[in-house]
This record gives structure tokens, C-alpha cells and sequence, in this order.
């Protein structure tokens, strides 16, 4: 993250690390106070069953394959789809 804001690295991180995490940083930008991957919102670890819970009821309580297929044309987080499929598999109306 300090890369990403501040354009620098920690001095702690040896030379392989700091090339690999330059490497990944390259796809990432800030808009704001709001962090993209290659153009698509990486929202905070604390939001983001709230936004595939919304996304799901607005789309019609269609599936895993619907949801996740939305989710995926606007945001990007690791893990996508474990969390998709734990909010459908607990929904009551589904």
C-alpha cells in the first residue's frame, strides 16, 4: 500500500520482493480515496459481503454463475468467488 501512495518501498523488503511488488503495483491506481485494479474497485475486506449481498437481491436472487459474473464487471478482490458462493448458499430466499 505504501507503494501505491506514496510511490516508495520499505527499506525492509529485499530486492526480489521489491521487484515483484513493483511489478503488481503497476496494475493498481487511487481515484480518490478508492483503490482499482486495472480499472475495477477493490473494495475494503469489510464490505465486500455487503456488495455481493446487494448485488444478488438487485439482480434477482439468479445463482452463483449471475453474481459472480456482475461482481466481476465492476470489482476485484481475491477470493471472489468463495465469497459469492457464501452469500448464496446462506441466502433464505434462494
Amino acid at each position: 500500500m505504501r507503494l501505491l501512495k506514496e510511490g516508495s518501498i520499505s527499506d525492509t523488503i529485499g530486492p526480489q520482493e521489491s521487484k515483484r511488488a513493483r511489478k503488481r503495483a503497476v496494475h493498481y491506481s487511487w481515484k480518490g480515496e478508492r483503490l482499482y485494479f486495472k480499472g475495477l474497485n477493490v473494495p475494503r475486506p469489510e464490505e465486500r459481503k455487503k456488495i455481493v449481498t446487494q448485488m444478488h437481491e438487485d439482480l434477482g436472487h439468479f445463482g452463483e454463475q449471475r453474481t459472480l459474473a456482475a461482481i466481476r464487471q465492476r470489482y476485484f478482490w481475491n477470493n471472489r468467488t468463495e465469497c459469492v458462493k457464501t452469500v448464496v448458499k446462506a441466502c433464505m430466499q434462494c
